[in-house]
């Protein structure tokens, strides 16, 4: 399996919820899953900032966690 894949399906999250959240859209994902494209360089960066700012802020707020994931669905 793609590690990608691999990765999204550790989270429980469908395609398009994870490419979402990770800043990205669900036909990137979906390329990078079935090896058809990787993900630039400044998109993983984007994509780091990103995750690296929600759990900063939902550590801060963990009341936030299931409003959060609800926004995601």
């Amino acid at each position: 399996m793609n590690s990608y894949r691999e990765r999204r399906y550790k989270t429980g999250l469908n395609v398009r919820t994870f490419a979402k959240i990770i800043g990205s859209n669900d036909k990137s994902v979906y390329n990078w899953e079935q090896g058809k494209t990787s993900p630039r360089y400044a998109e993983i960066e984007k994509n780091i900032d990103y995750l690296v700012d929600l759990i900063e802020y939902l550590k801060k707020n963990p009341k936030n966690i299931k409003k959060y994931i609800d926004i995601a669905k």
